[in-house]
């Protein structure tokens, strides 16, 4: 985990084999991230919508897992699909019951590219929803949207915008639109969530492209919103009365 003042205690978007194209389980997972000395994770596997996507169940039951596994906050999270212009996610609302935090994602298996105006109907009317708490990987070259506007509605709704490593590997052609995230989070002094993506053990806490590009652009370390652990504690109190402490 990178020491200078761009930096992570919190991995706030992490797959295990509940996801079947990931490759570790939240034990495996756990170790790692104690290793490279984050402090909290979240478990955030895809939802039912994805050919290999968790089933709801899944979710509905994150009530078991224990709050730390190796010294480690759990996050009981969910990576859900956007469907719709309409901004549905596709876990009924009652699923949610037990989960700490949720993305919400596009992905090309369960939302048809369409064109910028219909991305960003469907992000604004995402983000219209309490239940959801991060729009993920926003940098998807294929889904191209008004960056202006949709950060902005960050800020008017209390949202945050991810900053995805895993996005330099999986969905390349987004340095541009990356960037104008960035620029528009700085302007607008909207937070983000500086993420791995991790979809083994090993990438749990991997973003230091991510921080670099970051420092690249002057951004300012305290719109990281997962620098510390403790702002995703007291947001999950607020939000859910729970202390996942």
């Amino acid at each position: 985990m990178p020491k200078a003042k761009y930096m992570i205690e919190a991995d706030t978007h992490c797959h295990t084999v509940a996801s079947t194209h990931a490759y570790g389980t939240i034990g495996e997972n756990a170790a790692v991230a104690k290793e490279k000395g984050l402090l909290m994770i979240a478990m955030t596997d895809h939802g039912p919508s994805l050919p290999d996507g968790a089933h709801s169940w899944h979710f509905y039951n994150s009530r078991v897992l224990p709050r730390k596994i190796f010294g480690v906050t759990i996050l009981r999270g969910i990576e859900a699909n956007i469907m719709n212009t309409e901004g549905e996610l596709d876990l009924e609302d009652v699923y949610f019951r037990d989960l700490d935090w949720v993305i919400a994602s596009f992905h090309k298996q369960t939302f048809i590219r369409a064109g910028i105006n219909e991305h960003t109907e469907a992000l604004l009317n995402t983000l219209d929803n309490d239940l959801v708490d991060v729009i993920g990987h926003p940098d998807a070259p294929v889904y191209p949207f008004d960056v202006e506007t949709v950060i902005k509605a960050c800020k008017a709704k209390n949202k945050l915008i991810e900053i995805n490593n895993s996005s330099f590997t999986v969905r390349k052609g987004g340095d541009v639109m990356r960037s104008d995230i960035i620029k528009a989070c700085m302007k607008y002094e909207v937070q983000v969530v500086v993420n791995s993506d991790a979809h083994c053990p090993w990438d749990v806490g991997n973003v230091s492209r991510s921080l670099a590009l970051l420092e690249e652009h002057g951004f300012p370390p305290e719109l990281i919103f997962n620098a510390k652990a403790q702002n995703i504690a007291e947001y999950i109190k607020a939000k859910h009365g729970r202390d996942i402490t």
